[in-house]
């Protein structure tokens, strides 16, 4: 049974192709889109780290500046949601935590290093992730595409050991 809707998952799908584009410009593949209460996009990014370069333009991060979401204001209900093609990293999370975005939907866990999983469930920061409605792996389908993705970009890097959690061949 799917929980999005189609057009939650046709988001969910082009986060999962802007992660695509981002690697093969070279980043890492992550892609996220962030749409408002009425399926509108605010904002689309793929990572860019290396092409800019500069290490804090994570997907999720370059939506969040892009989209003029960097107010601290919990409070204003836009009904953000964000989409990403992979679990948001530990740093991105945190950040994404302390604005208006209301749900974070992603395509694949991060089964290497979890980010967002694990902060959501530390103590020093459940009250930051108080009415953010967070969605893992929704549909199996693109689970096994983004993870796939991002298991040939670590297998084109010659990193095996990282390559190994995001085989999608595993969680069969």
């Amino acid at each position: 049974m799917n929980i999005l809707t189609s057009k939650e998952i046709y988001y969910l799908n082009r986060a999962v192709e802007l992660a695509t584009i981002a690697g093969l410009n070279g980043n890492h593949p992550c892609g996220s889109v962030i749409i408002d209460k009425d399926f509108n996009v605010v904002c689309e990014s793929g990572n860019e780290v290396f092409s800019l370069p500069d290490i804090t333009a994570h997907a999720e991060m370059l939506c969040l500046r892009r989209g003029g979401i960097k107010f601290l204001d919990k409070s204003k209900d836009m009904g953000y949601t964000l989409f990403s093609s992979h679990e948001p990293c530990a740093g991105c999370s945190f950040y994404i935590a302390r604005t208006s975005i209301k749900k974070v939907v992603y395509a694949s866990r991060d089964r290497y290093r979890a980010g967002l999983s694990m902060l959501k469930n530390n103590n020093d920061y459940i009250e930051y992730f108080k009415g953010i409605e967070v969605i893992e792996e929704p549909d199996t389908v693109l689970r096994d595409k983004a993870m796939l993705i991002m298991h040939n970009y670590f297998i084109s890097k010659g990193r095996v050991d990282n390559a190994k959690y995001f085989d999608p061949k595993l969680l069969k």
